[in-house]
């Protein structure tokens, strides 16, 4: 039966095979997809090959843009990643190239391309700054969560740009290391 938005398993005899895929598992139908401007996750640990080289490393799923730099979506929700292979005792940090953008001269309380961040475990001393951020790992494990702005959100910080893509990832983050000599320090 069709129960308002949702398909349940005893639409399947009924339903085509397309929508009968979905009854496998009670789905959220809506004509607005993406109404929220909520993407999928970009960041994930870096992983095989050579383990001292991977070690507490990221790397997004969206690839890095031109200037090497880690590229995430706008409106990226609850993520989390997890590191492997972090040496506890070590400060770890990434710098936000976002910082480098035009902004209105308006202050604001966070211009950074996320919205949240925040350790779930295996660390501490979280340092987020629009500069970027850092942490101190206490286990080889650590676990963060994070979101990113909306696009519209993200504009309007940083609204003196001229074109402003927001069905494209941004270029973002720089590699997340160990002993940078940077202003996001632990």
């Amino acid at each position: 039966m069709l129960f308002g938005l949702f398909v349940t398993s005893n639409d399947a005899a009924e339903l085509p095979d397309v929508a009968a895929a979905f009854a496998l598992n009670p789905t959220r139908v809506t004509l607005f997809p993406n109404r929220y401007a909520w993407r999928p996750c970009s960041l994930v640990a870096e992983t095989g090959g050579d383990v001292l080289n991977k070690a507490c490393k990221m790397k997004s799923l969206q690839g890095t843009g031109a200037t090497g730099r880690n590229r995430v979506n706008f409106g990226e929700r609850d993520c989390v990643l997890e590191l492997k292979n972090c040496v506890s005792g070590l400060c770890y940090s990434t710098r936000e190239v976002t910082m480098l953008l035009p902004q209105d001269e308006v202050k604001r309380n966070n211009s950074s391309i996320f919205s949240s961040l925040e350790i779930i475990s295996g660390a501490s001393k979280l340092n987020w700054t629009p500069q970027g951020f850092s942490f101190e790992a206490n286990t080889s494990k650590v676990a963060l969560r994070y979101s990113t702005h909306t696009c519209a959100q993200f504009y309007s910080y940083h609204g003196r740009i001229g074109e402003q893509h927001c069905e494209e990832p941004i270029e973002a983050i720089t590699d997340l290391d160990y002993g940078l000599a940077t202003d996001v320090m632990c």
